[in-house]
């Protein structure tokens, strides 16, 4: 026998909620804040790096790492000399706004213009986690395979970009992007 239930509240309401409290809080303050996503090791920290580094001189940066564990990538950037903080999941699969929140304490806000917040390597959930962001952008590369935007439709349809870190793989995205895709192939960016 089955029976209905009544769902009273949207299960992602309280993050949302913290979500519209943290870009109201960006948009006091004037800072972007941008959401990479991407799969394990395809690129995100290295992006991160060589952005940080030449956009040091124009820009005031920070990055909020998350990791599952160890703080080896906010090491990374922080050696741009951009301000870094590391949030370890311990087995959580994205950031969410409370996340994100807490790591602020650790953060000078008035000496930022651009925030980055690099996420735990994971192509499903961190999508569907507001972080207050103003883009989301998401890395893919090649060995994840050409079915990637259509297995996980929520990394592949609700960032404002893509980005392909490997200028090899250019060939290979050419094929993949000329499948139907829910975003306009001039949303594609590629990194030098």
């Amino acid at each position: 026998m089955s029976q209905e239930v009544t769902i009273v509240r949207k299960v992602l309401e309280a993050n949302d909620r913290l979500a519209e409290e943290l870009k109201n809080k960006f948009a006091e303050k004037n800072i972007l804040c941008v959401n990479l996503m991407s799969s394990p090791g395809a690129g995100k920290t290295t992006l991160l790096e060589r952005t940080l580094t030449d956009l040091k001189d124009e820009f005031r940066m920070a990055v909020i790492e998350g990791d599952l564990q160890t703080d080896n990538d906010a090491q990374r950037v922080a050696a741009t000399g951009a301000q870094a903080v590391q949030v370890n999941t311990e087995g959580g699969c994205h950031l969410d706004s409370g996340m994100v929140l807490d790591s602020l304490k650790a953060l000078n806000m008035d000496e930022i213009d651009i925030l980055f917040v690099e996420n735990v390597g994971n192509l499903v959930c961190p999508a569907e986690f507001e972080v207050g962001e103003d883009y989301k952008i998401t890395l893919l590369s090649v060995a994840e395979g050409d079915d990637k935007p259509e297995n996980t439709p929520s990394c592949s349809t609700s960032p404002q970009s893509c980005c392909s870190t490997r200028s090899t793989c250019f060939p290979t995205w050419t094929l993949i992007l000329k499948k139907p895709l829910a975003m306009p192939p001039s949303s594609t960016r590629t990194s030098r």
